[in-house]
């Protein structure tokens, strides 16, 4: 093989690799509310709202009431950029943090 085919193959390989990394690449999304310091009544409900993916694009909301060490489900289906929790839990805590993540596979 000389050094034209293999310098082509390295760049293909490079060029295929790229483009595999680009579709698996997962979206960053950012909640804008809930932000912190929100208190809820247990039963109540509030809209939570999202940017980052596009509108379709199905996110992952899930709560934490022990500053991240376990996660809660509140959804995997959202989408349309806001999700409306209802029947907010009674698991009081001043250590409750959201988060919000792509469904896609990375």
């Amino acid at each position: 093989m000389d050094q034209m085919t293999r310098a082509f193959l390295l760049f293909r390989w490079t060029l295929i690799l790229l483009i595999i990394i680009a579709a698996n690449a997962s979206a960053q999304v950012t909640i804008l509310s809930p932000n912190g310091g929100e208190k809820f009544k247990v039963g109540s409900s509030t809209t939570i709202r999202w940017t980052g993916v596009a509108a379709a694009d199905a996110v992952k909301l899930e709560y934490s009431i022990d500053n991240g060490v376990n996660w809660n489900l509140i959804t995997g289906t959202a989408t349309g950029l806001q999700y409306l929790w209802t029947g907010i839990p009674n698991t009081p805590s001043d250590k409750c943090l959201m988060r919000a993540s792509t469904n896609a596979k990375v």
